[in-house]
């Protein structure tokens, strides 16, 4: 049996969501809080031991902005479920559906008519 949707794309679904979902909305909080610490000791001029501000802070911007553009970009569950439908609704598809109805439907008509004696 040939499975129309591998099962276990599935559970790569969720794991991307759930990495999508958890892992880049911390790392976008962290680094939020992070950089408006930092901005506030930098303007404040307290200086720290070994952390350069600004450098941190253009690193974290990054980091912050890579994040970002995961979660705009990384599709959503429900989003790869739709995109994975519309890939599998094609006309053929629909086609030799309606055509397995109809030959069905012949088969049961077929099949009363000859219990009936007709």
């Amino acid at each position: 049996m040939e499975h129309v949707i591998n099962p276990s794309w599935f559970y790569w679904l969720n794991v991307v969501d759930a990495v999508r979902g958890v892992a880049c909305g911390y790392i976008c909080l962290f680094a939020i809080v992070a950089i408006v610490t930092l901005l506030m000791a930098w303007l404040e001029d307290i200086s720290y031991r070994d952390i350069k501000p600004k450098k941190t802070i253009v690193f974290l911007s990054i980091t912050f902005v890579v994040t970002v553009l995961v979660l705009v970009f990384v599709p959503s569950k429900e989003t790869m479920i739709e995109i994975q439908v519309a890939r599998l609704a094609t006309y053929d598809n629909v086609a030799m559906t309606v055509d397995g109805i109809k030959s069905v439907a012949d088969y049961i008509v077929n099949a009363i008519k000859s219990i009936n004696g007709g």
